[in-house]
């Protein structure tokens, strides 16, 4: 049995994608499945070169709820899509689903319930059921007794994105995605730590199912995303010092981090 709802409030859904035809579709249908059902969906394509704009405008025909804005240049990455979505929105509450990934029928529900019963919450977030591309599976958790604001400081994950409803008011507090592309891949970490001090809550039940894919693995590919990773962590230490310095345990985390990184670098050159 559902629990019932005490507010009929609108979620805003959003879905930045770009050339995903064989798994976009996936994503949307798990919102249509969704047992909760006052949400508007926005998909945002990032200027896709194969049918993704197709099969945007065939599930808008198909749903009143469902909106495409497709974007005419390729930002390189979900944080201007994101804020295009956000921008657009017309919900009490946002949530993210990455093309990707898809939800349990029941997730908006859930959090809903209680975000709604809950009001000194800004967020809420659960665990992953996360898919590998040789079908294992596993249950990833997390915990309510955690310094949550130490875990955004220092960039440690707190499930994934696909996971988390805000309420609206949130990004009034802290503000849109950095669209920075020295930041690409790392815009959530950016924005947590913009955030640190929004409070969240755990829902120990996993109601998203995180897909992660199996692509070709070279030397080149995974030289160029370590580099990647270390432009991005320096990135944000050098823009959130002044906030990261508060937490001087996430502050060294994240320096050991780079370290870490920097040094896997060296000894992949010397391989």
């Amino acid at each position: 049995m559902h629990q019932k709802i005490l507010n009929n409030s609108m979620v805003s859904i959003i879905i930045p994608t770009y050339n995903r035809t064989d798994l976009l579709p996936r994503a949307i249908q798990s919102v249509i499945n969704q047992t909760y059902k006052d949400w508007e969906l926005i998909v945002v394509d990032d200027c896709s070169k194969d049918k993704t704009p197709e099969i945007i405008k065939d599930w808008e025909r198909k749903d009143q709820r469902i909106k495409g804005i497709l974007l005419d240049k390729n930002s390189g990455g979900p944080a201007h899509p994101r804020n295009i979505g956000i921008q657009n929105s017309h919900g009490e509450y946002i949530a993210f689903l990455d093309h990707d990934d898809e939800w349990l029928p029941e997730k908006l529900e859930k959090q809903i319930n209680f975000l709604e019963s809950h009001p000194e919450y800004e967020f809420c977030y659960t665990a992953d059921k996360i898919v590998y591309s040789d079908g294992r599976e596993e249950i990833k958790r997390y915990s309510n007794d955690i310094d949550l604001s130490y875990f955004k400081l220092a960039g440690i994950g707190i499930s994934v994105p696909s996971s988390h409803i805000y309420r609206k008011k949130a990004f009034d507090l802290v503000g849109l995605f950095d669209e920075s592309r020295d930041l690409i891949g790392l815009e959530d970490n950016d924005w947590s730590i913009r955030g640190y001090f929004l409070k969240g809550f755990y829902l120990d039940e996993p109601l998203t199912i995180y897909h992660i894919h199996s692509g070709q693995i070279t030397k080149e590919n995974i030289d160029k995303k370590i580099k990647k990773q270390i432009r991005g962590l320096k990135y944000i230490l050098r823009k959130n010092w002044k906030i990261i310095i508060k937490n001087k345990k996430a502050m060294l985390f994240r320096v050991a981090q780079i370290f870490h990184q920097e040094i896997k670098y060296v000894l992949r050159l010397h391989k």
